[in-house]
């Protein structure tokens, strides 16, 4: 479960999906009827899970936990058993951060409304993205937090909860999850609007600036009141419209044998244990002491010891081994730098892709220019850049990912493909980077790196033996 935030809701999430498919369970009193589909699910959804255990994806882990659970149902009791549990499984996605890929849109969304009330009110300011500057007064920045994100996040919650407990038509469903949004966004508009207004009026000096959440969840509280009145009244209109067809009749199902239920459980029992396994049994392998190498020559380079210090380097997190050395040719001025990082074991915090780590350091150096380079197995990217505060210093960068024997450079084909190679027993990936300075013009270097590049072939000669 998260615990930022916008879902710091998730432990009561669970404790109520957890009730309301316990009370399915009751109320139904379900025939096992074990399903051979369910098993493939199960396989499924375990797989998926130890594959983002693998490369450290934990979106992709409640994803699949939530997924398992319900396909457990759906193997051991069946497809009507599946079937009234789905929301109630389906719930606990409430407690899962899949909807973060949301939150720099409402932030946009929120800035462009409060931008809208200042220009009615006729106050002067000036909207990049998410800051809002206003003139002679201050600079306000519609951050994570008031993306609205939580309000739209609980109110959805809520309204979802009580459709399934007090609705019985599509139509209402619809209409009460409609009204959730708008009545969030709604909310989170208004407590960032108003932020504004006295952020303006008390020149950027009020305490409430500091101090807003109590304001916010106020008025979000004070949103509900319309949210469940519509909710009273389209659960009165559908009781009125259900058909009075009496209880459900449970129809006398014959018992499955004991042997089939149990080797679909055993299925189960396999299906959850030997993807897991696979991955601890990559993961627990020994280190290896590493060393890694770097031949003397490359064509007219020679290997060089005190050949000066590489002004460009990747921000890489705990890898297990890494080196810049530096090469010299007798027809090219200045020293060209081949670096190489290396992570053997992939854990959290320690990993080759991860959201600290920067091909460009964010703060040193900003991207001119960026192509792929693809040369014979080689597949990366050729980067321009320059030192930020000083655009005549710049130098040039070849670099690519080496991961389950291939080059690659997408962070997402990194991840899947090193996911692939811990299942494998094979996880151990790297980095490897060639770079060159240059002034204001770097067509020479440009031209230096790729030949290079072309002449090292494979550079994995910078990396261990995988």
């Amino acid at each position: 479960m998260a615990f930022d935030q916008a879902y710091s809701h998730g432990l009561l999430i669970l404790t109520i999906a957890l009730w309301l498919v316990f009370g399915v369970l009751r109320r139904h009193r379900f025939v096992p009827r074990p399903s051979i589909m369910g098993v493939v699910l199960v396989a499924l959804a375990s797989l998926m899970l130890a594959f983002a255990s693998a490369v450290h994806v934990e979106i992709i882990q409640q994803v699949a936990l939530v997924g398992m659970v319900w396909a457990l149902i759906l193997a051991l009791v069946g497809w009507r058993a599946a079937f009234y549990t789905f929301f109630p499984v389906g719930f606990m996605a409430f407690a899962v951060p899949i909807w973060d890929f949301l939150v720099y849109p409402l932030q946009r969304l929120t800035a462009a409304v409060s931008g809208s009330v200042l220009s009615v009110i006729d106050i002067r300011f000036a909207l990049n993205e998410t800051l809002i500057r206003l003139e002679d007064i201050g600079t306000i920045e519609v951050a994570r937090g008031c993306s609205g994100l939580r309000y739209l996040v609980v109110a959805l919650t809520l309204a979802a909860l009580f459709s399934y407990l007090s609705l019985r038509r599509a139509r209402s469903w619809a209409l009460m999850l409609v009204a959730a949004i708008v009545l969030a966004l709604l909310t989170n508009w208004v407590r960032v609007a108003a932020l504004v207004l006295i952020a303006y009026e008390t020149v950027m000096t009020s305490p409430m600036l500091q101090q807003h959440e109590l304001f916010g969840w106020l008025l979000f509280v004070v949103a509900l009141v319309p949210l469940f009145w519509l909710g009273n009244r389209l659960a009165r209109r559908d009781s009125a419209h259900t058909d009075a067809s009496g209880p459900e009749r449970q129809s006398a199902a014959t018992p499955v044998p004991s042997i089939r239920l149990g080797v679909i459980g055993g299925l189960c029992a396999v299906s959850l244990a030997l993807p897991p396994l696979m991955v601890a049994r990559s993961q627990a392998a020994a280190v290896d002491d590493l060393g890694l190498p770097a031949p003397e020559r490359v064509g007219d380079w020679q290997r060089i010891n005190g050949g000066g210090q590489s002004p460009w380097q990747p921000l890489m997190r705990n890898p297990d081994a890494s080196q810049m050395r530096a090469y010299r040719s007798r027809e090219q001025s200045g020293s060209l730098f081949v670096g190489s990082w290396y992570y053997q074991r992939h854990h959290p915090g320690k990993e080759l892709v991860q959201y600290a780590n920067h091909i460009v350091h964010p703060d040193r150096w900003e991207r001119l220019e960026q192509r792929a380079l693809r040369i014979g197995a080689f597949r990366g990217r050729l980067l321009e850049l320059a030192r930020v505060g000083d655009a005549d210093a710049r130098v040039v960068v070849a670099y690519g990912y080496h991961v389950d024997g291939r080059w690659v450079v997408s962070p997402i084909l990194v991840k899947g493909l090193q996911g692939l190679a811990v299942m494998l027993g094979d996880p151990g990936a790297g980095l490897v980077a060639v770079s060159k300075s240059c002034a204001t013009s770097c067509e020479s270097a440009r031209a230096t790196v790729t030949e290079f590049v072309r002449s090292a072939r494979p550079l994995s000669r910078w990396l261990p033996s995988q």
